[in-house]
């Protein structure tokens, strides 16, 4: 048996199977309707290419060119089979489908700000995923319009979280604009300045592949070599800047809720953490503090408190070189360049609010009207959803409002055992939560979301 006949062999079975399930999925009802439309989609996909190996073999083609066509067929299944158990998720129970409709509708606005996007007519999909906190699928899918939405299985039916998933709506934003290419190149050239500033410090720690420090800055960007050494170690830099970005996206179009949420979901205690995909928790909360004081908005106290942002004396934890160099020296190089990577994003933070603002008021996001979330905020207390005229971010900022109110009065009254003051908070909460649901689905009817 050569290659090209055991890959054959493979491909038929796995095709087999794959459209099996595929089949069978299609023969349920989905609540979210780009489901269907996309396992049609994946179905035909895969007939394709399934017909263009018979093909092959129906002229004897040579069996290089076959092993080609199959392994085309195996790695599209690869990448197909996680995607089913995202669009078999869409329709689990777990998920507040008044909020998948919410969150179709924010990401739709923010992506037809983009002039190229204007008129391309996206597949968006919320489904229950078993992590942490919200997520943005990446985009490698088999449809270039195709958006998938991860909501935590835990938090799922939780309205409250709902300006979280701006955020992730500022991740597609990000994938699929091209209006965002000055700010990257803007990254690029703060990137460089700061490697050329540190290269003593990326020389010890081995990131500078024996390369010795230019003579000038200009060098880094018109040398080769150098060049491709500041493209390979500034992946970290650009990638927090896209967290920055999507983070600036949330507090842009909903105000003080998304801190309130952001606190939830993201408030897990520790310190000094670091990534080459975020800036520390310090620096994040921080960034999102001066955002905030930019845009005029107030900050949660549960915000505060969350990343113990009064205590501070520096808004940027790292600015001081020093204080970068004697962290550096003694770093290694993965940390290094996070920390590179974190003061680029700061370097450019301004820049990055202005644009992920002026985004959000194309969108026509208009931000919390203060009497608008304080009446808002009294028909929840009473259980009723809010009024047709509220937007989405005003009920959502009166709610929160509302389940601090609630968080306070339980802590107040709680006995030394807690418990049955605990459990009356939990019921309250989560009559909260559904009024928030049924409004925001009000608000989506009011406004001819079909």
């Amino acid at each position: 048996m050569n290659e090209a006949s055991l890959l054959s062999c493979y491909s038929k079975e796995r095709i087999s199977v794959v459209r099996d399930t595929i089949l069978g999925m299609l023969s349920q009802a989905f609540p979210q309707e780009a489901a269907s439309r996309l396992l049609f989609s994946y179905l035909e996909e895969l007939n394709k290419l399934d017909a263009e190996i018979d093909r092959l073999h129906s002229i004897s083609a040579p069996p290089a060119d076959i092993s080609q066509a199959c392994r085309v067929l195996l790695s599209k299944i690869a990448q197909l089979v996680p995607r089913l158990g995202v669009l078999q998720r869409s329709s689990s129970l777990r998920i507040a489908f008044e909020l998948a409709k919410s969150v179709q509708t924010l990401a739709t606005q923010l992506l037809h700000t983009d002039g190229v996007l204007a008129s391309s007519q996206f597949n968006i999909l919320c489904a229950s995923e078993w992590h942490y906190s919200p997520l943005y699928y990446q985009k490698h899918d088999l449809l270039e319009e195709m958006i998938l939405f991860g909501l935590p299985a835990t938090e799922s039916d939780n309205s409250l979280v709902y300006p979280i998933m701006a955020h992730e709506a500022g991740h597609a934003f990000w994938a699929y604009s091209k209006s965002k290419e000055n700010l990257r190149r803007l990254i690029d050239e703060k990137f460089r300045k700061i490697v050329f500033d540190y290269w003593d410090h990326l020389e010890g720690s081995g990131c500078t592949g024996g390369l010795t420090k230019p003579g000038a800055p200009g060098e880094l960007q018109t040398n080769i070599f150098y060049s491709n050494l500041v493209t390979r170690l500034s992946g970290s830099a650009h990638r927090q800047a896209e967290e920055t970005f999507c983070d600036y996206i949330g507090i842009s179009t909903f105000g003080s809720s998304y801190l309130s949420a952001f606190a939830y979901l993201a408030a897990t205690g520790a310190r000094g953490d670091y990534s080459d995909t975020y800036c520390s928790s310090a620096t994040r909360s921080s960034l999102l503090v001066c955002a905030a004081n930019r845009l005029g908005i107030s900050i949660p106290m549960c915000f505060e408190v969350a990343f113990d942002t009064k205590s501070r004396i520096e808004v940027y934890p790292y600015s001081n070189p020093e204080v970068l160099g004697a962290i550096a020296s003694a770093s290694q190089p993965f940390f290094l360049v996070s920390i590179l990577g974190e003061l680029t994003v700061i370097e450019v933070a301004s820049e990055i609010l202005s644009f992920a603002s002026t985004i959000g008021q194309s969108a026509g996001v208009v931000a919390p009207d203060a009497e608008r979330v304080k009446r808002a905020k009294s028909y929840l207390s009473l259980c009723v959803p809010t009024p047709s005229d509220c937007t989405p971010q005003e009920t959502l900022c009166a709610a929160w409002e509302v389940s601090d109110e609630q968080r306070g009065q339980m802590l107040a009254f709680a006995t030394p055992e807690g418990k049955q003051t605990w459990t009356a908070f939990i019921s309250c909460n989560r009559v909260l939560k559904e009024t928030v649901a049924k409004s925001l689905e009000i608000n989506d009817l009011m406004a001819g979301v079909p």
